[in-house]
């Protein structure tokens, strides 16, 4: 899109690895006219990579398991962390005891800890975002 902040932006990674900084690119999308747009196109597209309306493939596959429109994922992103897109706290979350292994849930040995949905490293179930992710891949 010719509006999109991103195009503007060369020297932010837009497809970080899992253990990736992906708060540049956060920052860019935070600020960005069209970024219901782009993330509109990767959740009808199915973009399984990159950061795309600043949320993360992660993020993009649990909207979809939820049902939830690019309007509500962006919401769920942007009150976790009130009026700074940057800040680094996450909201307060409850949680099942199931952990994401893949496309599906498994029991975890350990009901204190979740595996996280986008790197799998098993994190305390009181430090993840959304009941899905650990703090870096949220």
């Amino acid at each position: 899109h010719r509006d999109a902040l991103c195009q503007e932006h060369p020297e932010v990674d837009w497809f970080p690895d899992r253990a990736g900084d992906v708060a540049p690119a956060r920052a860019v999308c935070a600020r960005c006219l069209v970024r219901l747009e782009c993330l509109e196109y990767a959740l009808e597209a199915g973009e399984k990579h990159g950061l795309w309306g600043g949320a993360s493939p992660g993020q993009r596959h649990h909207a979809i398991r939820e049902g939830w429109t690019a309007e509500e994922l962006l919401y769920a992103i942007d009150s976790r962390v009130g009026p700074s897109v940057e800040a680094d706290e996450p909201a307060e979350t409850t949680v099942e005891i199931l952990s994401p292994v893949g496309d599906i849930l498994e029991p975890v040995s350990d009901p204190e800890k979740r595996a996280c949905s986008s790197c799998e490293e098993l994190i305390p179930v009181d430090e993840l975002v959304f009941e899905h992710w650990c703090r870096t891949c949220w």
